[in-house]
């Protein structure tokens, strides 16, 4: 899922034809993307939660004691490559988000934030603008070398100027999605020499429904009916950490990750459209998407004043000769 520069996921254009009556349904796959989309863009948020859990955090008492407020830039992009049948896709998402979160003791942190973000979607002949707006709650639980991390969140997906169709002959609309999330991470610190070693295995699932909505003009303009994707997503992550000291007592934090990210579970409704003559098409997705395999990844951060940190990470990954990118900067500033 660090959309959302968070982390980030993949978009399945794959779907296959089922019936159709007079309108040119295998046409219609692109569409597709719309659905699947939210689920990769929510994931983004996901990642990036559960990065903002691993913070540095003050061990000395502030007015509000133990207290973190954050703000964030992020981006992402993602893709699937075009193959058994599939459309590829693909697209980018950059973010605003604003968070805190606070320490409540005995090891319990707990938190909310709330982002918003431009991006696009494109699949084969469609092409589309979102606009995401995310919230979520999350916390983590600590108890000796061991951590569990939570999440629960929802997405609204606005999609604008969303064409499809032949360059000459393309059909607008304009249309809505939301969506659910669960995840949960488990992990270990160990330290060697210095080097903080920590490995995580983390599982969330997704639910993004479109809901219907009627293209203009063009050659072939459709009126598509409200469907929904599901997804599970898994990783597994090693990262690597080490504080460097620098002049004046400053400290320098760099971080390095590898790991896999692969989607374990799929499922969509099938879609169903009607042209304008009401000839009804239907496609049922086929399959699942792949993650978005290997993935590796920097971090670095720094104190720039007392209760006041800035990091920037950032990941790259590469399957099907599809790369996929996520970065963070984010500002904390403790109490």
């Amino acid at each position: 899922m660090n959309l959302l520069n968070s982390r980030a996921g993949l978009v399945l254009g794959m779907a296959a034809l089922v019936c159709a009556a007079t309108a040119r349904a295998d046409d219609l796959r692109s569409a597709q993307a719309l659905a699947e989309s939210g689920v990769f863009l929510a994931h983004a948020e996901t990642e990036a939660a559960f990065a903002r859990l691993d913070a540095a955090r003050p061990e000395d008492k502030r007015p509000i004691p133990k207290a973190a407020v954050y703000w964030e830039k992020g981006a992402a992009s993602f893709g699937q490559a075009e193959r058994d049948g599939r459309r590829g896709s693909g697209g980018s998402t950059s973010v605003l988000r604003l968070g805190i979160d606070r320490d409540i003791g005995a090891g319990t942190i707990v938190g909310a934030s709330a982002s918003a973000g431009f991006g696009d979607v494109n699949s084969g002949d469609l092409s589309a603008r979102t606009f995401a707006q995310h919230a979520d709650i999350y916390g983590r639980l600590n108890r000796g070398t061991f951590f569990a991390k939570l999440l629960f969140g929802g997405s609204a997906f606005d999609f604008w100027s969303v064409e499809r169709g032949p360059e000459d002959g393309r059909s607008r609309a304009s249309a809505f999605a939301y969506g659910f999330r669960a995840g949960s991470q488990i992990g270990a610190t160990l330290t060697f020499d210095r080097v903080k070693i920590t490995p995580t295995l983390a599982l969330a699932a997704y639910s993004n429904t479109l809901t219907r909505y009627r293209e203009c003009g063009g050659e072939d303009p459709q009126s598509f009916g409200a469907r929904t994707a599901r997804a599970a997503i898994g990783s597994f992550r090693l990262t690597g950490a080490r504080k460097l000291r620098l002049a004046r007592g400053r400290e320098l934090d760099l971080q390095a990750f590898v790991g896999v990210e692969e989607v374990v579970a799929f499922d969509a409704d099938a879609l169903s459209a009607t042209d304008a003559d009401g000839a009804n098409a239907r496609l049922a997705s086929v399959g699942s998407p792949n993650g978005r395999g290997v993935v590796g990844g920097l971090g670095v951060g720094t104190d720039l004043a007392p209760g006041v940190n800035l990091s920037v990470n950032y990941d790259y990954g590469r399957r099907d000769d599809i790369a996929t990118h996520s970065s963070r900067a984010r500002l904390g500033v403790s109490f």
